[in-house]
């Protein structure tokens, strides 16, 4: 899951959208515009067609874009909808194990986590730090300002890219707390 912010030049609320998703460490992608008019993906323009306001805020799940709103919708989205914890941290729940181990069985697809060390858990961070980096260097390469519109094609590569880079930190990630 990653969020879209739809974003304007000198948009305080737009500020604060952005802050609180980096605050909670949750990766986002920045569209800046100058106005509606300026966004030329066509599902991009259904979803927030009836939105008067920046920014405008999109969940994507898979290839699918549900609009969550403007920086008040997405306060009150992150509230309701914490991501969940994967890693180790402090006292373990239900999800969490106390042993470095994991038997066979909950290896692929497992709904626990071995408890991981300081390094592993710095190395984790560094991995979505970067990955949110490069994403950020992706969205460079096509962007969507007043002027410049990419073609389909190259927004589309860009899109590509952009899952592969979730599916490899995911996998990363994955034998990083096998």
């Amino acid at each position: 899951m990653t969020y879209i912010v739809i974003t304007k030049p000198d948009c305080t609320f737009c500020d604060k959208a952005k802050g609180l998703l980096t605050k909670q460490g949750i990766f986002f992608g920045e569209l800046k515009v100058n106005s509606k008019s300026d966004i030329r993906d066509p599902q991009m323009e259904i979803l927030v067609a009836r939105m008067s306001t920046f920014p405008m805020i999109l969940e994507r799940r898979a290839d699918t874009l549900k609009l969550i709103g403007g920086a008040d919708d997405l306060e009150e989205h992150l509230l309701h909808n914490k991501p969940s914890k994967d890693l180790f941290d402090g006292n373990a729940d239900a999800r969490q194990s106390e042993s470095d181990e994991l038997s066979d069985g909950e290896r692929l697809f497992r709904n626990r986590y071995r408890k991981m060390t300081a390094d592993e858990l710095a190395l984790h961070d560094q991995i979505k730090s970067q990955a949110n980096e490069m994403a950020e260097l992706f969205y460079q390469v096509a962007p969507i300002n007043k002027g410049h519109v990419p073609d389909r094609e190259k927004g589309a590569n860009v899109q590509l890219a952009i899952r592969h880079l979730e599916d490899a930190v995911y996998r990363a990630v994955k034998a990083l707390t096998a």
